[in-house]
């Protein structure tokens, strides 16, 4: 894939999450507090789930790229292998399912409509991360990783995996919306030995 390709789609789709996020701000507290079942998330404990993110990688891009050592941009973007299987992972698309790390699970927070302002505050960030992404080498220039700072990323799968994360969670949240929009509770009894919800 051409790099302009890669950080013109990434952009998009970030643009994208800030405009449903600032969808979100029409609905009152009941919606976006509101969850489908005990074990699943809000739209607000997805936005939050996602800010936790953004407080460890955006510091962490803004550090690669200010310091990047491999100043030239590459005309083509090939993914590693490891940066290229959790961006595989990580698309809306992908049925895997995975477990939020502890310190990044926010079920049961106590959330307001700020958590809506701190994501779409985060998005604009990375937006200018993309534009300055243009300007170094997205391969050779690396960053840590929220999972092990002993693993380090190329900067282009690291940009990749963290805005198709943010896409995941996002229409999650807009399922759950559309949920409950539609009238659905919280899934018990009949409902769910139905499995009326899928």
């Amino acid at each position: 894939m051409e790099t302009r390709q890669l950080l013109t789609e990434l952009a998009d789709i970030t643009r994208n999450n800030i405009e449903i996020a600032n969808s979100f701000k029409t609905n009152n507290p009941k919606t976006l507090n509101w969850r489908q079942s005990e074990k699943s998330w809000s739209i607000l404990e997805c936005l939050e789930h996602l800010n936790r993110y953004g407080d460890f990688y955006l510091p962490e891009l803004n550090r690669c790229i200010a310091k990047a050592r491999y100043k030239k941009p590459r005309l083509f973007y090939k993914p590693g292998l490891l940066g290229g299987y959790f961006t595989r992972m990580m698309k809306a698309e992908s049925r895997t399912k995975i477990k939020s790390l502890k310190n990044y699970n926010p079920i049961g927070s106590q959330l307001g409509h700020s958590v809506l302002n701190v994501f779409i505050t985060q998005q604009e960030t990375l937006l200018l991360i993309l534009d300055q992404a243009q300007h170094v080498d997205l391969i050779k220039n690396k960053t840590a990783i929220s999972l092990s700072r002993l693993i380090r990323l190329q900067l282009g799968d690291t940009l990749s995996f963290l805005i198709y994360h943010n896409e995941r969670h996002i229409k999650q949240a807009s399922k759950v919306k559309t949920l409950h929009l539609a009238g659905f509770e919280n899934l018990s009894g009949v409902a769910a030995k139905n499995n009326s919800v899928k």
